[in-house]
């Protein structure tokens, strides 16, 4: 409420509130008397405001009042006088001539009736009433969480109606007004405070005493002006302590130091000898390495001349047929390959000594390009790559260059385009002049070098790190000695690759032009024996219908094409470079179309040996393909590996003709057994699961299980007979025992998931486990015929022989 007040013609707006005395801040109507009084209708009773002395008198519903709740528009004030105000429950009227004037002013004092404090020390509330009483002063130790502090008004009339109001000075911005005579405080900041009280009585006007009590807030010891000076102090003499021992320890490290220099330098003279002696070891070691290196490099080259020799007399004979003449050119064409590597640990080995000379001769680069691209024709060929040759020189041209070591750069840039580059890519070899030097490109489009692997694939014997590729083999000189040869010619090979798109490797040389020499001939290309079996097998007549089927999965042409020709005069054979390429022409063929067997390699690129396996075994289309493993790889880990995943049998390279085509006879026969089997069964009604678990003596033919139940009963059976395969009593009356069901029952479900009887698997299994065996070579025959159960040894070598294709004694 606000009133103006005149002082000598100036106008004073003053505001009244709840703090004045006011019931309550919310006014619906103000009416003027003629005692100097205003009636002043609110949200809690009627107010009567003196403007002489300015106080409120307050009336609510005890005082005779309708409703303490009085309405916005319903007041009305007639002519003599009398008011009327509408409120919740019905309209108040009167008039103002029937009450007293204003009532004295409140002299009421306010007293303290109780007080308690929480005493942090005897963790409670102790009452310290007389202390308060006596002192006027409430102290608060850290540890002291709070106060509860009770007071009174001294007024006799409506004392229910009485209400109060405190604040703490340097605390609370505003009085905090309650009903309550009593107050808690807690959390106070550090230092002294003031705690003001003051009480309003019904009529609502404030009394003129106050209660002042003085509130002191002791800090904790840790943040006392005492306690910061005495650690500031500690920090100052630890500091000071911790200066001069450091002196003191350099100082005796420095006395140490000097002390081992002069031991130190009384062993030079004798440290130098044995340094020197060390030198002298590794320079006899250095040339013992040299020599190993060349003893290794001829002992391996003489047998292999004696290799490749006759087999170059026998191909003049004109009595061979045309499948002698491809498979003894295949064989001179591999022994050149080994030759060739050979000669790269040979060279490794003299740039290692620094005894690798330049050979430079007149040479027309032109024809050695040209030469080098045509002996990789066939192999990109037979890949589906094409192979482009573009020259941007003058063919006439010559110049001086060490031919070999040329021909060795160019043969491994091109040999490794052609390797990582799929089927239906490119690779080009392209050849310009650009600032006096010689640039010989080699381009794909294959997969591009992982931008981790790019910085190291000159570094020797590095392999790619990267997980997603699968293991390719490869020695991991190649490019190191291609590197190294360039520089030797004062050259150099950079490479340019993103991954997924291709590679482009620049082989940068010093052009240095000469004359033709007058006695060079004219020479022709070189033979290409890598041509020899394709034309072999592409002369072969076309395999019959009722040929079985065979998936030849292998990366390296010359043994994709040995293989092929081996076995199309048996079967029918399609080939695959890599896992994907199989996965991808797998795809492609109806359930009739499907190979009878799979002959696969492990280590090949984009997707290895190990991941196809997984991948057939996992897929419910093609779980049923026998599938074979034919690597380099003899680890006992990687045959484990491929046995849990599922391969039917495994073979170890150089493999033998004869074995290989009895191993893939066995396994064509036993997979024919099953589809026979399978075959009848879908002749004979299904029965239904219960009917399966349940009768054991039936004569009907069994349904076959779920794949899953399949799988797991099977498991079962072979854990039995791993368990007893020494036993040579192992029977089928034996395993119908352990198994709970009757030996009838028992054949007829072996043979409804397998296709063999229990007589056949168990062989088959004992078969199995010789030959593991024997390919540790820990252990003699004899010793494995009794591992396995079989005490007639002959017996023993009898059925290996029909199984595997060679006897047991040859695994040793």
């Amino acid at each position: 409420v606000h009133f103006i007040h005149s002082t000598e013609g100036l106008k004073i707006i003053r505001q009244y509130t709840r703090t004045d005395g006011l019931s309550n801040n919310a006014v619906y109507a103000i009416y003027g008397d003629d005692y100097d009084n205003l009636w002043i209708a609110t949200d809690y009773g009627i107010n009567q405001f003196n403007k002489k002395t300015e106080r409120f008198r307050n009336y609510t519903e005890k005082d005779g009042l309708s409703s303490n709740e009085f309405n916005r528009a319903s007041h009305f004030q007639d002519q003599d006088g009398t008011l009327y105000f509408g409120s919740m429950n019905g309209i108040t009227a009167f008039h103002p001539r029937n009450f007293i004037g204003d009532t004295l002013h409140l002299n009421a004092a306010m007293a303290i009736t109780d007080f308690e404090q929480f005493d942090g020390r005897e963790n409670r509330l102790v009452n310290k009433l007389g202390e308060l009483l006596a002192h006027n002063t409430i102290v608060m130790r850290p540890d002291d969480r709070f106060f509860l502090l009770e007071f009174a008004l001294l007024t006799f009339n409506e004392t229910t109606k009485s209400q109060f109001a405190y604040k703490v000075e340097g605390v609370d911005k505003d009085w905090i007004y309650q009903k309550e005579n009593s107050i808690r405080l807690s959390r106070l900041p550090f230092g002294h405070h003031t705690l003001r009280i003051k009480g309003q009585n019904a009529s609502g006007e404030w009394s003129d005493h106050e209660l002042a009590i003085k509130v002191l807030v002791l800090k904790p010891f840790y943040l006392q002006t005492w306690f910061l000076i005495a650690i500031v102090s500690s920090l100052m003499i630890g500091a000071y302590v911790l200066y001069k021992w450091r002196v003191r320890s350099l100082k005796d490290q420095r006395d140490a130091l000097e002390r081992t220099v002069i031991e130190r330098t009384r062993q030079i003279s004798e440290d130098k000898k044995i340094i020197e002696q060390q030198a002298e070891e590794l320079k006899s070691l250095e040339k013992l390495k040299s020599r190993f290196f060349a003893n290794v490099s001829h002992e391996l080259r003489t047998p292999l001349t004696l290799m490749l020799g006759p087999i170059s007399t026998v191909l003049h004979e004109t009595t061979l047929t045309e499948k002698s003449i491809a498979l003894l050119r295949s064989a001179r064409q591999s022994g050149n390959q080994l030759l060739n590597l050979i000669g790269e640990i040979l060279d490794l080995s003299k740039l290692e000594a620094g005894s690798m000379s330049l050979y430079e001769t007149p040479i027309n680069l032109h024809d050695l390009l040209r030469r080098i691209c045509a002996q990789f024709e066939a192999h990109a060929q037979f890949k589906g790559i094409d192979l482009e040759y573009q020259n941007l020189i003058n063919p006439d041209i010559y110049v001086l260059l060490d031919k070999r070591k040329a021909s060795h750069i160019l043969s491994n840039l091109l040999s490794n385009a052609i390797k990582f580059t799929e089927k239906g890519g490119k690779v080009m070899l392209r050849c310009a002049l650009t600032d006096n030097q010689i640039n010989i490109a080699v381009q794909d489009n294959g997969r591009g070098i992982h931008p981790e692997d790019l910085p190291h694939i000159f570094e020797r014997f590095y392999q790619g790190k990267q997980g997603s590729l699968s293991a390719e083999g490869g020695t991991g000189i190649g490019l190191s000695l291609s590197s190294e040869l360039a520089e030797l010619m004062h050259g150099s090979i950079e490479v340019e690759s993103i991954q997924g798109k291709g590679s482009t490797f620049f082989c940068i040389l010093p052009f240095r032009a000469t004359e033709k020499p007058a006695d060079l001939p004219t020479s022709a290309l070189e033979e290409n024996d890598e041509g020899s079996l394709l034309q072999l097998i592409a002369a072969l007549p076309s395999a019959k219908p009722e040929q079985p089927r065979i998936l030849v999965v292998e990366d390296n042409p010359a043994l994709q094409q040995f293989l092929t020709l081996i076995l199309r005069e048996k079967f029918a054979v399609e080939t695959a470079g890599n896992g994907q390429e199989a996965l991808d022409w797998l795809a492609g063929q109806s359930v009739i179309q499907l190979p009878s067997l799979i002959l696969s390699d492990v280590m090949m690129p984009q997707m290895d040996g190990f991941q196809l396996l997984e991948r057939l075994k996992s897929d419910d289309r093609y779980r049923h393909l026998p599938v074979v493993m034919l690597t380099a790889r003899a680890e006992l880990a990687d045959k484990l590996q491929a046995l849990r995943t599922g391969v039917d049998d495994y073979m170890l390279k150089p493999f033998d003709e004869e074995e290989l085509m009895a191993r893939v006879e066995n396994l064509l026969k036993f997979a024919q057994l099953r589809y026979e089997v399978f075959q009848k069964q879908k002749e004979t009604p299904a029965r239904t699961k219960h009917e399966l678990n349940t009768e054991t003596t039936s004569e009907s033919t069994p349904t076959q299980l779920l794949s899953q139940e399949a799988a797991n009963w099977l498991k079962l059976l072979e854990d039995y007979i791993k368990n007893n395969i020494e036993n040579p009593h192992l029977s089928v009356e034996f395993l119908a025992q352990q198994m709970s069901v009757s030996a009838r029952h028992l054949q007829r479900q072996l043979k409804a998931i397998s296709g063999l009887n229990l007589n056949q698997y168990i062989q088959e299994a004992r078969l199995q486990h010789s030959r593991h065996l024997l390919e540790r070579g820990n252990m003699l025959v004899k010793q494995v015929s009794a591992k396995i159960g079989y005490r007639d040894v002959k017996h023993f070598a009898r059925l290996y022989k029909e199984r595997f294709g060679k006897l047991p004694s040859m695994e040793e």
